[in-house]
């Protein structure tokens, strides 16, 4: 199983196309295809755009990048949520319910898995990765890093990589962002 993962994004728009462009890369190299995760901080209440649109729209955006779950714990408010959470394909990780996708458990803090013969990711980021009562945590990284996480069997390896200057931002996804920063505006102007 392979995994990428972000964290600490804080909502700096500008640095997603160029992200998603590392990570396709990095995509590109592996197989199978790898689960793609978010450990929170997505946005930033001192980011204009996260407070006009109650934290959603880097959440639009990493959607778009496709991304498979986000840690969406203490981002969104009920009512923001509710709004999100059918107009996304990704899963957004905000209560202590497990979900399942792409056949791994997802969960902000281990649940009772008895019985549960699936790979087990906490989304709560941690101080180092471990495993710990068959549930993997990871890492916390910087906004400015992809963390990769990739599992044969009992061997685990992980690396950060930072984002290389020189990386090309993807053109849809920098469509995307400007699409939702026009959106936020226009949502903060109504406010």
């Amino acid at each position: 199983m392979n995994i990428i993962y972000t964290h600490n994004l804080n909502g700096h728009l500008d640095h997603f196309p160029r992200l998603f462009t590392h990570i396709k890369a990095i995509s590109a190299r592996l197989s199978p295809k790898p689960l793609l995760l978010d450990l929170g901080g997505s946005c930033h209440p001192a980011q204009w755009h996260c407070e006009a649109t109650n934290g959603r729209s880097a959440l639009i955006v990493l959607d778009a990048m496709g991304y498979d779950a986000v840690n969406t714990h203490g981002l969104l408010t009920s009512s923001s949520y509710d709004k999100l959470k059918d107009q996304v394909l990704m899963r957004l990780i905000h209560d202590a319910q497990p979900h399942i996708i792409k056949n791994v458990m997802l969960a902000l803090s281990p649940v009772s898995s008895e019985g549960v013969r699936i790979p087990k990711i906490c989304l709560t980021p941690s101080d180092k990765m471990i495993i710990q009562d068959d549930w993997l945590y990871l890492t916390t990284i910087a906004g400015d890093e992809i963390g990769l996480v990739q599992i044969d069997g009992d061997k685990i390896s992980h690396q950060t990589e930072k984002i290389p200057a020189n990386t090309i931002p993807d053109p849809t996804i920098s469509g995307v962002v400007d699409f939702v920063l026009a959106e936020a505006k226009h949502y903060g102007d109504k406010k």
